[in-house]
């Protein structure tokens, strides 16, 4: 038991030594400016700079009701704390998939804006792509949609209404 108390009176007694270092005195400190051997100041140098003085290191303040010297234990901080109930991790970045509905080809863009606000007017988000690999042409496009299903019933709704024929194809938008 005896040998117990003697054992923790020592490890207290280095946390206190490695929690507290006293400030090093720097008023005493005398800077002196150091010439290599056998080299000898050229006439009209200036002299070297001499390195600012920083100041002396100073304990922080100790809480109310606590005594400067005390130590509590508390254990190390991680940089990583996990998520508390407020926080919810992030899902992984995946781009999700949409899908839009070719509703048609066209040579020129203003033929293009035509088709789009026939179809804007039957409440279906819509958009004008050029079309790959042709230097004039556009394309127009019913969507994006969230699910493959989605376009469908909105294919058959333009089939219906405006009597076109569509395809449904993913994009990036």
């Amino acid at each position: 038991m005896l040998l117990g108390l003697l054992i923790l009176l020592f490890l207290a007694a280095g946390q206190l030594l490695i929690l507290y270092h006293p400030p090093v005195p720097t008023d005493k400190l005398e800077e002196k400016p150091q010439t290599l051997p056998g080299v000898s100041e050229a006439p009209g140098t200036p002299p070297p700079l001499a390195a600012p003085n920083a100041p002396p290191l100073e304990q922080p303040p100790a809480p109310p009701g606590k005594e400067v010297g005390t130590s509590e234990i508390t254990p190390p901080k991680t940089a990583i704390s996990p998520p508390t109930e407020k926080e919810h991790p992030l899902a992984p970045l995946e781009e999700e998939r949409k899908y839009g509905l070719l509703v048609g080809t066209f040579p020129d863009f203003p033929s293009a804006e035509k088709m789009l606000d026939k179809v804007r007017k039957q409440g279906k988000q819509g958009f004008i792509r050029s079309t790959p690999g042709k230097k004039n042409g556009s394309q127009v496009f019913a969507g994006p949609f969230s699910s493959r299903r989605e376009a469908y019933v909105a294919a058959i709704s333009l089939k219906n209404k405006l009597h076109l024929e569509t395809t449904i194809i993913p994009v990036s938008k």
